[in-house]
């Protein structure tokens, strides 16, 4: 199979010190849902050479760094379709919402010990429930 080429700049690669093969393996192993071996194996990669490049740490972060920035740019279709479901009355979306946002209000800093309701709650809770 042929290499993928997502176009990563070679200035983007040489600022995260790792060459442009393993910008694309990264970007493989964040994307395509293969096992890492799978993708190695496909870019002609040892296992040898792969352990080192995650041992030396660089390609790793760079890894992370692209998973977590894919992951911030479907949360809002995740979270659509979270709603639609809650919205269908599937109680294991509606449940997950509500854990979510009570996660949310409890990592807010606490000033007046005042409880606010927020108005996109009290929305999205209209939207689910209806108006009642």
């Amino acid at each position: 199979m042929e290499e993928t080429d997502f176009c990563e700049t070679d200035a983007s690669v040489a600022q995260h010190g790792i060459t442009k093969r393993q910008a694309d393996i990264a970007h493989a192993m964040v994307r395509y849902g293969k096992r890492a071996d799978e993708i190695i194996a496909q870019y002609g990669v040892t296992e040898e050479e792969f352990t080192e490049w995650v041992r030396e740490g660089s390609f790793s972060e760079y890894a992370s760094e692209l998973a977590r920035g894919f992951a911030r740019a479907d949360a809002p279709y995740i979270w659509s379709s979270l709603l639609d479901s809650a919205k269908e009355g599937n109680i294991q979306a509606i449940k997950l919402y509500f854990d979510i946002w009570n996660k949310m209000q409890a990592a807010k800093p606490k000033d007046s010990g005042v409880v606010a309701v927020d108005s996109e709650i009290d929305s999205i809770r209209a939207e689910i429930f209806g108006d009642d």
